[in-house]
């Protein structure tokens, strides 16, 4: 019922012909909230959205939530050709979530070093230990090492990656997501 009447909002603000920041960024969340599945999300209209959510405000963290939407509708190497434009690359360059992004879209393409790479930059930018669980769980996965090393020390606190893994474990159905 919030939903709809959400939905109905939007609608007509966007009906107005001028959409601003705030519209868009609620058009966008309407269609999330109007699929019955994660697959039957319009990635296109939502794409299309945050492109126009770039000329109203630009932003390099807009920029890198559009690369993720062009990604699930042309591919990864569509969305990894919009992460590494200068203008996006550089200004996000201690942005955890950059590289994060970056290193599943390079996962997706069978990028393995790369990939890696990127996933350990962002651990070695995050603080969250939840963050750090997944990270670490998408390292191994790629052949990491067992226990990756935190920022500088070349080795993980055993404490840290436990207490991870118990967030990680215990936490309800809303986990951390790359993309």
């Amino acid at each position: 019922m919030i939903v709809a009447e959400g939905c109905q909002l939007v609608e007509q603000a966007l009906r107005l012909g001028r959409p601003g920041a705030y519209q868009l960024q609620a058009a966008i969340a309407a269609v999330h909230a109007q699929a019955a599945s994660p697959d039957e999300t319009d990635r296109a209209e939502i794409a299309q959205l945050y492109s126009l959510l770039t000329r109203v405000t630009a932003s390099p963290v807009v920029e890198m939530n559009r690369a993720v939407a062009v990604a699930m509708v042309e591919g990864p190497a569509a969305g990894l050709a919009i992460l590494d434009q200068p203008e996006v690359a550089e200004q996000l360059a201690e942005y955890r979530w950059y590289f994060s992004t970056r290193a599943e879209l390079l996962r997706r393409l069978g990028l393995t070093a790369e990939a890696t790479t990127a996933y350990q930059r962002a651990l070695d930018l995050s603080e969250n230990q939840a963050e750090r669980a997944f990270l670490i769980n998408r390292l191994r996965e790629l052949g990491g090492p067992e226990e990756p090393g935190t920022p500088g020390t070349g080795e993980c606190p055993r404490g840290s990656v436990d207490g991870a893994r118990r967030d990680v474990e215990h936490r309800p159905s809303h986990h951390p997501r790359v993309i």
